[in-house]
């Protein structure tokens, strides 16, 4: 097993804790940037950060800028955190990868690199999309409408048809921003050091 070249904490390899710096996970709690209140955690005591794109010293956190370095920007001493706010990960796909050709190629298309990456590399992002489908609708018995009192009706040219992209009319309001799965806010956090945690005595 590979350690890393820094300095161990008290109890030796044997008390190294079990996920490495760089770590990402999700955090269900409230987490407070000073002393912690009721029902929250001052996540940091524990040897984990938001991943919210501050700028941090190298000095100050010497064990996760060795696995970063200035990916995610940054330079002269000082290097930044991912930022996952607001983002779904998706883990990094290749040409070769398992998932189907479709979705390994939508996985590569238009992203941008990070500070110090490649394009198609770890910390790379991509807009959202939506992908190619249809929509039928089906022609009402009175396509003018019910004397104007019933809800606007979109009709394609031809009854039970298919439209790529159906037209939108002033009558019908978009009120969606983003194409989405049912989701739910985690605070996604980072793995900074291996010397804060309360070491169990073995």
């Amino acid at each position: 097993m590979l350690l890393p070249q820094f300095p161990m904490p008290p109890g030796g390899p044997a008390q190294l804790p079990v996920l490495p710096v760089g770590c990402v996970l999700t955090f269900a709690g409230q987490i407070s940037s000073g002393k912690a209140g009721e029902y929250e955690t001052q996540i940091e005591a524990f040897g984990w950060m938001i991943c919210d794109g501050r700028m941090l010293e190298v000095g100050q956190y010497p064990e996760l800028f060795g696995v970063l370095g200035y990916l995610y920007g940054g330079s002269d001493g000082r290097f930044k955190l991912p930022d996952y706010r607001g983002y779904f990960l998706r883990g990094l796909a290749h040409p070769q990868s398992s998932p189907p050709d479709s979705i390994a190629k939508g996985a590569l298309e238009n992203r941008v690199a990070a500070q110090g990456g490649q394009n198609n590399g770890i910390g790379s992002t991509q807009l959202d999309a939506l992908q190619t489908h249809r929509h039928s609708y089906t022609m009402p018995d009175n396509p003018e409408g019910s004397g104007g009192d019933g809800p606007p009706v979109i009709n394609s040219s031809t009854p039970n048809s298919a439209t790529g992209n159906p037209e939108i009319t002033p009558a019908q309001k978009l009120s969606e921003y983003e194409t989405r799965p049912c989701n739910v806010f985690v605070h996604y956090i980072i793995r900074y050091t291996y010397h804060v945690l309360p070491f169990i005595p073995s």
